[in-house]
Parts: C-alpha cells; structure tokens; sequence
C-alpha cells in the first residue's frame, strides 16, 4: 500500500506537471486565438471599409458616367443646332444672292424705262414742235400725243412701281444681312461652346480612366484581404482546447 501510494503520488505529481503544461500550452494558444481574432476583426473592419470605398466609388462613377453620357447628348443637340443655324445661314446667303440678281434686274429695268421715258419725253417735244408746225394734222397728231401721253403715264407708274420694290427689296436685303451676320455670330458662339463642351468631356473621361484604375487597385486589395480572412478561419478551425487527464486507475 505504501508502494501504491507513493506511486499514486509520483503520477499525481507527473500529472500535475503534465496539467501545468498543458495549461501553458492551452494559454498560449488563447492568446494566439485572441490575437488571432483580433487580427480577424481589424480585417473585416478594413474590409468593411474598403467597401464603403468601393461603393462610393462606384457611386461617384456611375454619376461621372451619367454626366459624361449627359454632356454627350447635349454635344449632339449642339451640335445638331449648329448644322441647322449653317443650313439656315446657306439658305439666307442662297436668299439674299437671288435678291441681289433680283435687285439689280429691277435696277437694269428701271434705267431702261427711264431711258424709255426720256426718249419718249423727247419724241414728244419733238411732235409738239411738230404740231406746232403742222396744224393742218392737228387732229391726228392730237391722238398720237394722247396715245403717247397715255404711254408715257403708264411708264412714269411702271417706273414708280420699280422704285418702290426696288426700296422694299433694299430694306429686305438689309433684314437678311443682318440675320445673317446674327446667325454667323450665334454659329461661332455655338462652334466655342461645343469646344469647351468637348475639352470637359475629355477631362472627365481621364478622371473616369483613373477612377477606373483605383477601382481595379481596391478590388485586388479586397480579394487579398478576403483571402488572409479565409486563412485566418482556416487557422481557427484547426485549432483545438480538448484536454483528457489520465486517471490513477489506469496505472
């Protein structure tokens, strides 16, 4: 019995040491846990934070690609007024060129019937001179020179007609160019404003390429995170605290 004990006592104290050891063992092991779960942890809370990053990214991406794709339609517009405002100011040039060959055959018909009405003014003097000589004719040459008078009345009003479309064709051609000079000027402004429009495109299609490039850089970072996670879970699972003491008995 004594032997028994004394043996009992050895392997309870073996025991003991073995606990002792197995408790440092376990300590340790709680502490690579913990330290483990806090590394865990502050991943997820970077990862939580790179997808905040991410998503306002996004967010500011789909906005930018908005605004590009607005910009784009409102270059089409501009660019589709200005095509318009060129058409109208070739059919004002087309326009005002008719009126210009107009103007001057009114102008060539005007100086013809004055030419006509100052030969016919001379013909009469010269059949009043005539009548004056031959008054034995006096009543035939009386119906000439009412025909020619008649003639002449009517020429006078063809010549005052001229004069008149030839001042209203004036006032139109002076209308026209200043319509166009105002559609030229509008053009220009038009040609400046799809210029500005373009640069900013461009300008925002490089933020866009960089946002693009930083979108890329973010998403290879979280999937290195998302990895280090997995290992980390990996680790945890593997790790196990299941501690047996053995019993007297089985000595």
């Amino acid at each position: 019995k004594q032997t028994e004990l004394v043996r009992s006592k050895e392997t309870a104290a073996k025991t003991a040491r073995e606990l002792e050891c197995q408790l440092e063992i376990n300590a340790e092991l709680e502490a690579q846990v913990a330290t483990l779960t806090d590394e865990k942890k502050q991943s997820e809370a970077e990862l939580s934070k790179q997808g905040q990053s991410f998503s306002k990214l996004t967010r500011a991406h789909q906005t930018k690609t908005d605004t590009v794709d607005r910009l784009e339609s409102e270059l089409s517009r501009v660019s589709e007024a200005k095509r318009c405002r060129e058409a109208d100011v070739a059919r004002m040039k087309e326009t005002l060129t008719r009126m210009n060959r107009d103007c001057q055959a009114h102008t060539s018909e005007v100086s013809r019937l004055e030419a006509e009405v100052a030969r016919l003014l001379e013909e009469q003097r010269a059949k009043s001179r005539n009548l004056a000589q031959l008054q034995s004719g006096n009543s035939r040459m009386a119906g000439e020179c009412d025909s020619k008078q008649q003639q002449i009345l009517e020429l006078q009003d063809t010549v005052s007609r001229c004069s008149e479309e030839k001042r209203v064709r004036e006032v139109d051609i002076t209308r026209l160019k200043e319509t166009g000079a105002r559609l030229a000027a509008e053009s220009e402004a038009g040609c400046c404003r799809i210029r500005e429009l373009e640069a900013d495109l461009e300008g925002m299609r490089e933020e866009l390429r960089t946002k693009a490039r930083l979108i890329a850089s973010l998403e290879g970072s979280a999937q290195d995170t998302e990895g280090q996670c997995q290992m980390y879970q990996s680790d945890l699972g593997r790790v196990c605290l299941l501690y047996t003491s053995p019993s007297p008995r089985d000595s």
